[in-house]
């Protein structure tokens, strides 16, 4: 654990290593195709948790930077991306991509998030970051709290992200770091998640794979 603050009805934790197993909502952006062309890899993706099993509700497309592929240049983007979550259903957007959308589960109350930011190891030079997260709380009656996450997770591959004492190497395992946001009141129904990302990689890295730099939010319900 890195750092942590709590505010009344919030807490945040930063963690680094494994998110938690069996995420009810998983909105998922990652390098994909860098590319709009629909019939590419996705660039964010909208699904629930189970694993192999897992249901996938919508795929989006979008291009990151337009000089990446072109000039075989660095790779930079700086998107933003927003998360609504409400009985009515989920909606997740990227840059400035349209929402894609899934379904909420019906009475059914919002335990924790998780927002993490992961890359691959095997090449040095690359960087995924959170520079911002707001989070808003929608309780029974319609009563609304925003907050500011304090915690904004980043990893590098030239700086990797710091580990607890005695942790067994993660070679070969993508870095993640994350924002564990715990919910202390029993009656959240739903939440709106605003945050901006920034996605880079040296012009001397090794070419990019779909999945090597990659964000996601995880929401996990009550059981």
């Amino acid at each position: 654990m890195n750092s942590s603050s709590s505010s009344g009805e919030i807490a945040f934790y930063m963690l680094t290593g494994k998110t938690a197993p069996h995420p009810d909502i998983v909105a998922l952006f990652r390098i994909g195709d860098n590319d709009a062309n629909v019939s590419g890899a996705h660039e964010y993706m909208l699904c629930d948790g189970r694993g192999e099993d897992a249901s996938v509700f919508a795929r989006g497309h979008l291009t990151w930077d337009p000089a990446y592929h072109a000039r075989r240049a660095a790779f930079f983007t700086v998107a933003p991306v927003r998360l609504d979550v409400e009985p009515l259903g989920v909606q997740w957007s990227v840059g400035t991509s349209d929402f894609i959308a899934g379904p909420f589960p019906q009475s059914r109350r919002i335990d924790k998030i998780q927002i993490a930011a992961s890359a691959a190891d095997a090449a040095p030079g690359r960087l995924v970051m959170w520079d911002w997260i707001d989070v808003t709380l929608q309780f029974e009656g319609g009563h609304h709290e925003t907050h500011a996450s304090p915690c904004l997770p980043k990893v590098s591959t030239t700086h990797p992200t710091r580990r607890a004492a005695g942790a067994p190497p993660a070679h070969g395992q993508p870095l993640q770091q994350y924002v564990e946001i715990c919910l202390h009141a029993e009656h959240v129904v739903g939440l709106q998640i605003r945050g901006q990302v920034t996605l880079r990689a040296s012009h001397d890295s090794a070419p990019l794979g779909p999945d090597d730099l990659e964000g996601k939010v995880l929401v996990y319900l009550k059981k």
